[in-house]
C-alpha cells in the first residue's frame, strides 16, 4: 500500500507541474497546441500532452507519414485472386495510435452534435412542438 501511495504521489506532482507550466506559459512551444487539442470534448490533458509530445512536435512530412508511426495503416491479406483488408496494422506506437482512435472518436461525435444544434435550431425557428419540448423552450 505504500508504494501505491508513492506512486499515487508521484502522478499528482507530475500533474501538478504540468498544469503549472501550462497555466504559466499558455503560448509557448507546444502548450498552445496542447490547450487547443484539450478543448476538443473527449479529450483530456493527458491525451492532448501525449499526443503533442509523441506526435504533433515531430517533423513527419505528411499525414500517411502520420498514419504509418502511429500504426494506422490498412493491413492488406492478398492470397491468389482474394484481396481484402485486415484491419489496422498495428505495427506503429500503441499509445499514439490509441490516442489518434479517441480523438477522432470525439471529433465525430463533437461534429453530430453540432449538426443536431443546427437542426434543432432550424426547428425552432419554424416553430416545430417536439423540439420545443424537448428542449424546455417557451413559445418565443
Amino acid at each position: 500500500m505504500a508504494r501505491l501511495r508513492l506512486v499515487k504521489d508521484q502522478i499528482k506532482e507530475i500533474e501538478t507541474a504540468r498544469d503549472l507550466q501550462l497555466a504559466t506559459a499558455p503560448e509557448q512551444g507546444t502548450h498552445l497546441m496542447i490547450r487547443l487539442l484539450a478543448r476538443v470534448m473527449g479529450i483530456g490533458i493527458e491525451t492532448a500532452d501525449m499526443l503533442v509530445q509523441e506526435v504533433l512536435s515531430r517533423d513527419l512530412r505528411d499525414r500517411r507519414a502520420v498514419a504509418r508511426f502511429a500504426g494506422l495503416t490498412g493491413s492488406p491479406d492478398e492470397s491468389g485472386k482474394r484481396r481484402c483488408e485486415k484491419g489496422l496494422a498495428k505495427a506503429g506506437c500503441a499509445r499514439v495510435r490509441h490516442g489518434m482512435i479517441q480523438l477522432a472518436w470525439a471529433s465525430a461525435v463533437a461534429n453530430c452534435l453540432l449538426a443536431l444544434r443546427h437542426l434543432c435550431a432550424q426547428r425552432l425557428a419554424l416553430g416545430c412542438q417536439l423540439c420545443r419540448s424537448a428542449l424546455g423552450v417557451s413559445q418565443c
